[in-house]
């Protein structure tokens, strides 16, 4: 069972097991092969405006789904801002355009980082792919595509607002979750990125989780007022996955770059990403839809079109 907040700490020197039963239990549910599952769940993190703490979300969903026994890699797709490797307080010595350069291999892009996750940053790159031809753009593809066969889950780290590039992401992912904020500009936001969702991908499955709750009802409040005017004017159907309330363990973890479900594992906020692990792993996997297209291959498919 997961530890609780008022359960006593391991004493140091004392190792805890990776995966608990819990976790165990979880993992054959969703890992094991067959018919319903091919290759990684691609989980698209966005938000229709910036400050609501999307990348921080990324980072410590992340490290949770890890926890609990998840083959995770975090893909830093905000060409804007991509500050993965900030809030990890990692220094990339390359990224994926210098794989496609050919001034690195796609190894040495690749990080490793806390609770085992693997680190893809600053993957503005994958678009220029586009822009290469021949055995190259194929070689980068096919090293890209090696990561939905080998991992459980894969996080995709977009930018904010509504561009094109943030919409090819989330289109090609096979989940979305929106991180918005309990505020009128932010939920508006937040409908705008939705309708455009639904209109590029009638596969893509709608999260919407709320950051920086005062109280527990207030999340949800929003979720219901979004929910309505989603289900009047874009009639499609979108699951609240959960909040992550207001906690100054948050702000302290960013200052000091460290996940804040690592630097304070027992704070209000940690405890609420770890529970937005435990739900999101409990709705099954989107089912293959019969394509043989990788998450980067429709990535190039959109941008041509």
């Amino acid at each position: 069972m997961p530890i609780r907040g008022n359960e006593k700490q391991h004493d140091e020197g004392k190792k805890e097991a990776p995966v608990n039963d819990q976790a165990a239990k979880l993992r054959d549910q969703f890992n094991t092969p067959n018919s319903n599952r091919v290759g990684a769940r691609k989980i698209a993190i966005t938000s229709g405006k910036g400050g609501t703490g999307k990348s921080n979300t990324s980072v410590n969903l992340a490290i949770a789904l890890a926890k609990l026994g998840q083959k995770v890699i975090l893909i830093d797709a905000d060409s804007n801002l991509a500050n993965i490797d900030i809030l990890l307080g990692i220094s990339p010595k390359f990224s994926l355009l210098d794989a496609i350069n050919g001034t690195a291999t796609l190894e040495q892009v690749v990080m490793d980082g806390p609770a085992g996750i693997k680190v893809l940053p600053g993957t503005s790159g994958i678009i220029d792919l586009v822009g290469n031809d021949g055995m190259m753009r194929n070689e980068i593809m096919n090293a890209l595509s090696v990561f939905e066969k080998e991992m459980d889950i894969m996080i995709i780290d977009t930018g904010a607002g509504i561009n094109e590039t943030v919409v090819h992401f989330v289109s090609a992912a096979d989940e979305a979750i929106i991180v918005t904020h309990p505020e009128p500009t932010a939920l508006a936001d937040a409908y705008a990125l939705i309708k455009i969702i639904s209109a590029r991908s009638v596969r893509t499955r709608v999260y919407v989780m709320v950051n920086g709750v005062r109280r527990p009802s207030d999340g949800y409040e929003v979720f219901e007022q979004l929910q309505l005017v989603v289900q009047n004017f874009l009639n499609l159907q979108i699951h609240f996955l959960g909040n992550i309330p207001f906690d100054q363990n948050v702000q302290v973890a960013v200052s000091r770059q460290q996940p804040y479900l690592l630097h304070a594992p027992k704070a209000e906020a940690s405890i609420a990403i770890s529970g937005i692990a435990r739900k999101l792993l409990k709705h099954p996997p989107i089912a293959p839809d019969g394509k043989k297209e990788t998450f980067f291959s429709r990535i190039l498919k959109a941008n041509r079109t």
